[in-house]
C-alpha cells in the first residue's frame, strides 16, 4: 500500500511500528556490543539470545496486539541489503529465532530414547551447543542493523510528512483472543 493512499490513522499506526522497531534496533545494538565484548561463554550465549529476539522482533510477523498497527516492518526496508546480508538476516529470523530461540523444532535437536529395566528415558542434545553467530556474523549484523535503521528512519520521515499537525494515538482496541 503506497503512503499516498493511506488514511492518517493507518499512516500513524505504521509510524508507530517504525518507532517501536527503532527501539528494538537500539536494544539489539546493546546486546551485539555485549556479545563482542564478553569473555564469558554463558554471558555471550545469553546476550546472543537477547540479540536474536530484539533484532527479529520487527520482522517476526506476530499477531497484532493492537488493532491496526502492523506486526512487521515493510519488506521494502530490506532492499539495501546485499546477498550476504540478506542471507544472514534470513537465517537469523527463520532458523535461529523461529526454530531455536522462540520454538523447539525437532530439526535442531537430536532426541534419543533409552529403554532399560528402570523405564524409558528421553534425552535431547542440541546440534548447536555453542554460540550461533560468529564474530564475523556479528560484524555483518551490525552493518545490517545500521542499514535497516537508516531505511526505517527515512520511511518514518516520509510517513511523518504525510500527517497533518495534531496529536495521534495508536488505536488501542485490542483484539479479542479466540
Amino acid at each position: 500500500m503506497g503512503v499516498m493512499k493511506m488514511n492518517k490513522q493507518v499512516i500513524y499506526n505504521q509510524l508507530a511500528r517504525c518507532i517501536k522497531s527503532l527501539d528494538d534496533f537500539h536494544e539489539s545494538d546493546t546486546y551485539l556490543t555485549l556479545c563482542l565484548s564478553t569473555d564469558s561463554g554463558h554471558t555471550r550465549i545469553a546476550a546472543e539470545i537477547a540479540l536474536i529476539i530484539s533484532y527479529t522482533r520487527p520482522f517476526s510477523g506476530n499477531q497484532e496486539s493492537i488493532k491496526g498497527v502492523p506486526s512487521s516492518l515493510p519488506g521494502k526496508l530490506l532492499k539495501t541489503l546485499n546477498s550476504t546480508e540478506f542471507t544472514l538476516h534470513s537465517v537469523i529470523l527463520k532458523e535461529y529465532r523461529n526454530k531455536l530461540v522462540a520454538h523447539s523444532e525437532l530439526s535442531h535437536i537430536n532426541p534419543q530414547t533409552t529403554i532399560s529395566q528402570n523405564g524409558a528415558h528421553l534425552s535431547t542434545g542440541y546440534k548447536q551447543t555453542r554460540c550461533l553467530l560468529t564474530n564475523a556474523d556479528l560484524f555483518i549484523l551490525n552493518k545490517i542493523i545500521s542499514k535497516i535503521r537508516k531505511e526505517t528512519i527515512n520511511y518514518s520521515s516520509i510517513l511523518k510528512d504525510r500527517l497533518p499537525d495534531g496529536n495521534y494515538e495508536v488505536n488501542n482496541a485490542y483484539k479479542k483472543s479466540s
